[in-house]
């Protein structure tokens, strides 16, 4: 990844810092809610983080809260597939996954079936093969491995991630962003926003070839 796509990614995670400083779980961090803004007086792009519909406020005397399992099921939590006391660390999970798309190009966790989907996150078994994690750091590798992880209570938090030496390197390598950097980032958003269209389409036609048969066997 550029130095600007971790940029970019330091950003989401400087959002969550924020909600979560406010007891604030997002519970639908993905691709599609992830908007790019370009400042009108010069080329600087911000991220920002949409669509509050799923957040739930924890409560002053508890980090985990009671909710049902909502949300795209690429991005879900194990806790939340399983429908167990969830917290910040959802929000974590998710981060991991989308970062784990940005330098592979790929997610972690993939197939047309729901079923299989959720229980290879349960499972919580990916890999990082040749040749689509050959120029990966293993600082970025790190990362991930310590973003996607099944027990909630190892995964980083928001500030953790924030302060990883491959955010901290990053950063100080950061360059003046290009335009070229700015569109193949957005591309990606646009490709993970596309492969999640397809398989949906693909569940949707799936479930109404059930339903015909169902039908016909009526």
């Amino acid at each position: 990844m550029t130095n600007l796509g971790s940029h970019f990614f330091a950003q989401l995670l400087q959002a969550l810092e924020y909600l979560h400083g406010q007891r604030i779980v997002h519970r639908d961090v993905k691709a599609d809610n992830l908007l790019l803004s370009r400042s009108r007086h010069s080329d600087h792009v911000t991220v920002k983080l949409a669509d509050f519909g799923l957040a739930r406020r924890l409560p002053h005397d508890s980090n985990v809260i009671s909710c049902d399992a909502s949300g795209a099921p690429l991005f879900l939590a194990p806790e939340t597939i399983l429908e167990d006391l969830i917290g910040q660390p959802v929000d974590m999970w998710a981060c991991g996954v989308i970062l784990f798309i940005l330098l592979a190009g790929y997610p972690p966790f993939w197939s047309s079936n729901d079923e299989k989907l959720l229980l290879s996150i349960l499972q919580g078994h990916y890999s990082m093969p040749s040749p689509y994690w050959d120029n990966v750091s293993d600082e970025a590798k790190d990362l991930v491995r310590r973003l996607i992880v099944v027990d909630p209570s190892k995964r980083l938090t928001a500030s953790e991630a924030l302060n990883h030496p491959w955010i901290q390197i990053k950063a100080q390598q950061q360059a003046p962003q290009k335009h070229s950097q700015r569109r193949n980032f957005a591309a990606v958003i646009c490709g993970v926003r596309a492969m999640l269209k397809f398989r949906r389409m693909n569940l949707k036609d799936s479930c109404h070839k059930r339903k015909s048969e169902k039908d016909v066997l009526n």
